[in-house]
């Protein structure tokens, strides 16, 4: 007897009531899991995740005591929320990361940029369905986002910067949509080479400037994207970090990608690091992608359309690299 018929035989030899109890564990189980990322997402922002990391452990003394927590039953039901989906245990007046909570915590970036970052934006979701929503893209938080996708960094920017390093490059790398510009810091202290940030986000751009202000040889400048307006001659590398998905419909990523060789007449790469729509749809692909960019009215592309339309863009194809990351890759493309 194979497992799914001994498990059928189970279930129609069970009671009806076990069979219902059974179904509504699984949905309530369904609905803790979304509130707990909620949950997650405020107690990171208030700074309990960060004692839970430094400390091990985070205390209701501490939550009484500091001045910084506003809102005590907002805070103690999300610590609650998080006990009841297994991501915190709470013995005495101590609360510990489960297992689980430890690895959540370990992609604590993920979580954020979801729930923080575009969390508006699904809450929008039943009036966008019904078109009821002009422009959804105003429910984005730039800064949210920014800070969430350093994480990212970890398996991205040592990829990033061995490849730039074999380049040999003397000039300048500048990193359309930096964000917060960890990235740009980081792979300019590895190669030591100058660095250009620009972004279409104010906020992401505050907190840009902020981190760079200590480094002469980085600016960061708000621009758009998509259009950008200016000629920067000092730059011979471009990169672009999962937002080339974000140019949309596919004749304004053409345009868009074949005007940065007249932003920069000088251009001898330009790096490519982005995420492609799963082949199959049940493959493993990052979490909300496809519904975040639906909810955008973005069609995400898969892999041979992304490579083709750099080729339309006027863009050789020089290497491909694919990140330890679901459908993530990192093209060196070249100035045809």
């Amino acid at each position: 007897m194979t497992l799914q018929r001994s498990h059928q035989a189970v279930l129609e030899e069970a009671p009806d009531k076990i069979i219902q109890a059974d179904l509504s564990q699984g949905a309530l189980n369904f609905v803790s899991t979304g509130v707990g990322c909620f949950a997650l997402t405020l107690a990171h922002s208030v700074g309990i995740v960060t004692s839970l990391v430094e400390s091990g452990y985070f205390s209701e003394g501490e939550l009484k005591n500091n001045k910084k927590f506003k809102n005590l039953p907002a805070i103690r039901a999300a610590l609650l929320s998080l006990c009841l989906c297994n991501v915190l245990i709470k013995k005495g007046a101590k609360y510990f990361l489960t297992p689980l909570g430890t690895q959540l915590v370990d992609h604590i970036g993920l979580v954020t940029m979801v729930f923080d970052g575009y969390g508006e934006l699904m809450a929008k979701g039943v009036p966008i369905a019904f078109d009821k929503v002009k422009k959804p893209e105003k429910y984005l938080k730039g800064a949210a986002i920014a800070l969430s996708s350093i994480q990212f960094g970890e398996k991205v920017d040592p990829v990033v910067a061995e490849v730039i390093k074999k380049l040999r490059l003397k000039g300048t790398i500048c990193d359309v949509g930096c964000g917060s510009a960890d990235r740009l810091l980081r792979l300019c202290k590895e190669t030591s080479l100058p660095g250009l940030g620009l972004d279409s986000s104010h906020e992401a751009v505050a907190i840009a400037r902020k981190a760079a202000e200590n480094h002469q040889n980085i600016n960061i400048e708000y621009a758009n994207a998509a259009k950008l307006e200016g000629i920067w001659e000092d730059v011979q590398l471009l990169m672009q970090c999962f937002m080339t998905h974000d140019i949309f419909p596919d004749d304004q990523f053409i345009e868009s990608l074949s005007s940065y060789r007249k932003n920069f007449p000088n251009l001898k790469y330009f790096l490519v690091i982005d995420i492609v729509a799963p082949e199959d749809s049940f493959e493993s692909h990052m979490p909300a992608y496809d519904y975040v960019h639906g909810l955008l009215g973005i069609e995400t592309r898969k892999h041979e359309r992304f490579t083709s339309l750099f080729l339309q863009a006027g863009y050789k194809i020089a290497k491909e690299v694919s990140i330890d990351m679901p459908n993530t890759y990192l093209w060196v493309l070249k100035p045809a």
